[in-house]
């Protein structure tokens, strides 16, 4: 198979993501090529639709007419800046990324990671984290201060509990000062860095949070690791997590196990990345 691997239209720390995917490439006895017109499959950086990944756009829009396969490589969620989510022909839920191969427990427990258990029904508020708008994630929907008013609405009508907005840390467009002006008593909380590359204090909030709302990012999944109940949307990995809005106060505690094993068969870290491992389960989906 033919793979060409846009590195140039990656984020600032993906170069070793993409050396690494190369490289197990070529484990795979699959072939590199430098053109888009001789590939069998393309690879790129996430999809956004501004700033220096904007490029993606282009190419992810014309393998799809194509109906040529694409690799979409992001920052992960499990281990921050450690692993790196591989996914086909999408993002999130909409993607492929064959998780059931070899489900099991192994795989979390050589990451180090567990579920804490589910937290009660006494944290202080429910908490909104926004998403950015010029992102595939966004396709389709409303404005996210159109959609920020609608939840809040629906949200109110059921409860009572003080209701805080965490902003995108990267998000330049949405307008929250409107935000602000049209919902009384919601507050913000402003992502703040803690000095290491790309992180910012999420973990604060959560502690505090009775339901994180979420339409289909990252944070939603470190909120079931937290065990923070979640109320989200189709697209997102947590989806099976999901609260319905009129239960927010009584919100959905199932089993997380199976959810869980699945989720940590999405996100690989460079060395695996380099032998090959994910390469290895995607190809076969081409």
């Amino acid at each position: 198979m033919k793979i060409c691997v846009y590195k140039e239209y990656g984020a600032l720390n993906s170069k070793p993501v993409f050396e690494a995917f190369e490289k197990g490439v070529l484990v795979n006895r699959d072939t590199l090529v430098d053109s888009y017109e001789d590939a069998d499959c393309v690879v790129i950086w996430s999809v956004l639709f501004q700033g220096r990944m904007a490029a993606n756009k282009a190419i992810w829009e014309r393998a799809n007419a194509d109906g040529k396969p694409v690799v979409v490589l992001e920052i992960g969620t499990l281990v921050r800046n450690q692993t790196w989510r591989v996914g086909l022909n999408g993002i999130n839920r909409d993607a492929q990324f064959n998780e059931y191969w070899d489900i099991g427990s192994q795989r979390r427990n050589m990451l180090g990671l567990k579920l804490d258990p589910w937290q009660d029904d006494s944290k202080e508020f429910i908490t909104i984290a926004t998403q950015r708008p010029d992102s595939l994630q966004w396709v389709g929907m409303p404005s996210v201060e159109d959609w920020l008013k609608t939840t809040i609405d629906q949200i109110k009508e059921v409860s009572k509990r003080p209701i805080v907005i965490r902003p995108h840390p990267r998000d330049k467009i949405t307008n929250f000062n409107l935000v602000a002006k049209q919902n009384e008593n919601v507050y913000f909380d402003i992502p703040q860095s803690i000095g290491v590359a790309d992180s910012v204090n999420f973990k604060d909030i959560l502690e505090r949070t009775h339901v994180l709302v979420n339409y289909c990012t990252s944070p939603a999944i470190e909120a079931v690791m937290r065990g923070v109940p979640v109320m989200v949307g189709p697209p997102s990995m947590a989806w099976e997590m999901n609260t319905e809005v009129e239960n927010i106060e009584k919100p959905n505690k199932p089993d997380r196990d199976i959810w869980f094993d699945r989720i940590c068969h999405t996100e690989w870290t460079v060395d695996e990345i380099g032998v090959g491992e994910p390469w290895s389960r995607l190809r076969v989906l081409v």
